[in-house]
This record gives structure tokens, sequence and C-alpha cells, in this order.
């Protein structure tokens, strides 16, 4: 009798690692989510300023606005990656199109606060990619354990699922 307590101890102890391992790993991946999350808000509260910037220097451009008033609608109920990321694709258009515009206008390219700016995005947007691979890196981990042999029996029963990457378009304007 004693010879079957021991599979189901060992069972009941697989089931316990795993779940704290995948619980552990499931935390990290939140964390690094909403650090990438943070990163874009801070991205997001620079763009009206260089928007505002480019219309008192006497450019309107409708696909720009478009864009950045899509985003802005759509950050308010992001939660998900792939939310998030629909976000930041559609930010990266209008700012590819804010670029596209001080490039084809020499005198606002070498504008001073538009330099400014501009470097602040590039500063930011660097940051984003690395708390993008950050994310992935904890993504990735957490899902091979959760989609792996042993590992997708257990998650089963603890209802632990697939954690979907944060994937952005990447359109560029530059034409």
């Amino acid at each position: 009798m004693a010879f079957l307590l021991i599979p189901i101890f060992l069972i009941l102890f697989y089931l316990f690692v795993f779940y704290n391992f995948i619980t552990s790993l499931r935390g990290q991946m939140i964390i690094s989510f909403d650090q990438l999350h943070k990163q874009l808000e801070a991205y997001f509260t620079i763009i009206p300023r260089l928007t505002g910037f480019i219309r008192s220097s006497g450019y309107s451009e409708m696909e720009m606005t478009q864009a950045f008033q899509t985003a802005r609608s759509l950050a308010k109920t992001a939660h998900t990656p792939y939310e998030l990321a629909l976000v930041y694709s559609n930010m990266e258009h209008g700012v590819s199109r804010l670029r596209y515009i001080a490039r084809q206008n020499p005198a606002l390219a070498a504008n001073d606060d538009y330099i400014s700016l501009n470097n602040q995005l590039i500063n930011h947007d660097e940051k984003i990619q690395f708390a993008l691979a950050f994310y992935h890196e904890k993504m990735e981990r957490y899902n091979r354990a959760v989609l792996g042999f042993p590992g997708r029996m257990a998650a089963n029963i603890f209802r632990f699922g697939y954690w979907a990457p944060f994937e952005a378009d990447s359109r560029d304007e530059d034409e």
C-alpha cells in the first residue's frame, strides 16, 4: 500500500513546484509588461508637444492627426499586449509622418525645439525597445514552461495559458 503513496506524493510535489514556478514566471512577465506600458505612456506624453510644435510652425497633416487620435482612443482601453501593440503601431505611424514633414522642411528640422523633442522621442524609443526585449524574454520563458510536455498537463489543471507577444506593425512612411 505504501508503494502507491510514493507516486501520488511525487505527482503532488511536482504540481506544487510547477505551480510556484509558473506563478513566479507569470509575475515576472506581468511586471515586465507593466514596465513596457509605463515606457509607452511616457512616449505618448511627448507626442502632443511635438505635434503642437509642428502645427504652430504652420504645418497641418490630416493623416498624422488621425493616427494620433486613433492611438489616443485605443490607449485608454489597452490592457493586453495586442491592444498595446496596436496603439504603439498607430503612434509610430504618426511619428514617422512627423519626421517626414520635418525632413521636407529644413527650417523645421533645424529648429532647436524640434531637435530636442525628437531626441526625447528617440531616447524613449530606445527605452521601449529595451522593455520590449525584457518582456519578450519573460513571455517566451513562461510560454515554454506552459506549452512544454510535462508543463502543459499541469498548466491545464491550473488554467495557465499562452501569453501573447507584443507585435506592432512596422509601417515606414519614408516615401
